[in-house]
């Protein structure tokens, strides 16, 4: 229970003596809080709130003491503000210049992907995975795809029928039916239905001699190693999609 904020804020009316502007970064927690004559202390190294042998959370008494050092290297201010049985709040700010240069940079690497085919936009995520299934959806998501979900290869079979994509990336080992067995399934739908072949990229976590070639054996036409990077998924989507 409780809660955890991170703030990022940019402090126009403060500027050091080089003229560039103060971030202000917040840490705030709901915990056990810090007693009043401790949060002076507690940035000194080997320091802690609680200081007793029997105290209930662990740790050197280095963390803050690091953090201080590193605030202060940079030109920066650190600090706490705490109240017992309700939370603390860390904060500290540091200057820093942001060129037109470096926004302009920014927002030309966030620019959508461009999609060769406006038909093949339109994506099936099969994957099981939370964490995965959140990583990929806003990855594609922000590269300008329409993302559908099926957790499992039966639920996978379902949505392509429904309606085929012309794109699927593929989980290979998921509850109720696998990628293999869902992947082999979509072939013999597309062969009996005369349906133009989509493109199956494997998502798998297995990187082994033979994993690959077991995936194509399948009627998988791409691999991708699980864990892969952004560059990595949208360079190979391009690459099918100009392909098409």
């Amino acid at each position: 229970k409780g809660s955890i904020t991170i703030t990022l804020d940019e402090d126009d009316g403060h500027r050091n003596t080089e003229g560039m502007k103060q971030i202000w970064i917040s840490i705030a927690d709901t915990g056990v809080g810090i007693p009043d004559d401790r949060q002076t202390q507690i940035f000194e190294s080997f320091t802690q709130a609680d200081d007793a042998t029997t105290r209930q959370y662990g740790g050197s008494g280095l963390g803050l003491s690091i953090c201080k050092k590193l605030v202060t290297m940079m030109g920066g201010t650190i600090g706490v503000k705490s109240t017992e049985k309700i939370g603390s709040t860390f904060w500290f700010s540091i200057p820093m210049e942001i060129t037109k240069k470096e926004i302009e940079d920014t927002r030309s690497r966030e620019k959508p992907q461009i999609i060769a085919n406006e038909n093949d936009n339109r994506i099936l995520l099969v994957e099981d995975n939370e964490t995965n299934i959140m990583i990929t959806s806003e990855i594609l998501l922000q590269a300008g795809y329409d993302v559908t979900l099926a957790r499992d290869g039966a639920e996978a079979i379902s949505c392509y029928c429904q309606s085929p994509f012309s794109i699927i990336l593929m989980d290979c080992q998921m509850p109720i039916m696998d990628g293999w067995e869902a992947t082999q399934r979509i072939r013999a739908y597309e062969k009996d239905n005369h349906i133009k072949a989509s493109m199956i990229v494997a998502l798998t976590a297995n990187a082994m001699d033979g994993d690959r070639e077991k995936c194509i054996g399948a009627g998988m036409d791409e691999y991708l190693a699980k864990p892969f990077k952004k560059k990595e998924l949208l360079d190979k989507l391009q690459e099918i999609s100009t392909k098409a």
